[in-house]
């Protein structure tokens, strides 16, 4: 597939998910990998899905192995590995449920390339005498479902700024995710406060929509 290499995809910042993050409305299309931009990879020539698809999943598997305790060329690395199989992989990819999801199937990849690269830094560790204290990498589900969930709603924020033209997503930015007060949003904006909490509403009903259509009817 074109552009699989290191360095392509939006840069996303870090931090904990919002709580409007978790409701029930956003989650629905989160909690699975949709067969959309599945099925679309599966062709190899198909540059504008492998290009989304990098974007999106390049820059979380990067950011998890940091969370990890790799180093930013080390997590590049890992993540660049995933990459390159799922590229081999993903053309015979069947979404089969008794399997389990997407979701926990890339886990299971990059949590495997990341302990075999802390594996061979112990050895190396061992072999020339170095005492530095490797990290406590956190590897639980949790912290990866959060990772995941956090960077599909960055993702597909991303697309709808770029699309909407009418100041919603910047209310929504302003008053839900720098959790500015309701009056200093509208004296920004010059909007009234039920102008702004109609935005959040929109919002948070375009995300869903937008995850619909990026990872897909959601599995």
């Amino acid at each position: 597939p074109p552009s699989l290499r290191r360095g392509i995809g939006p840069a996303r910042g870090g931090g904990g998910c919002p709580a409007w993050a978790g409701s029930d409305i956003v989650r629905a299309g989160m909690d699975r990998t949709s067969g959309t931009l599945l099925d679309r990879v599966k062709d190899a020539g198909d540059g504008d899905a492998w290009r989304e698809f990098f974007a999106l999943y390049f820059p979380l598997l990067t950011k998890y192995a940091r969370l990890r305790g790799l180093n930013a060329a080390d997590a590049e690395e890992v993540a660049q590995n995933c990459m390159e199989t799922l590229a081999t992989h993903m053309r015979g990819f069947e979404y089969v449920p008794a399997r389990g999801r997407f979701r926990g199937y890339l886990r299971r990849m990059v949590n495997n390339h990341i302990t075999d690269r802390l594996r061979r830094r112990r050895m190396h560790q061992a072999r020339t005498g170095e005492l530095e204290a490797l990290a406590g990498p956190d590897g639980s589900a949790d912290a990866w479902d959060q990772l995941w969930l956090r960077e599909h709603l960055a993702f597909c924020l991303e697309r709808l700024e770029s699309r909407c033209a009418d100041g919603t997503v910047q209310a929504f930015k302003l008053y839900v995710l720098q959790e500015l007060p309701v009056e200093e949003v509208c004296a920004r904006l010059g909007l009234t406060s039920n102008q702004v909490y109609q935005a959040k509403t929109r919002m948070i009903r375009r995300l869903r929509a937008a995850v619909g259509q990026t990872v897909g009817k959601v599995f």
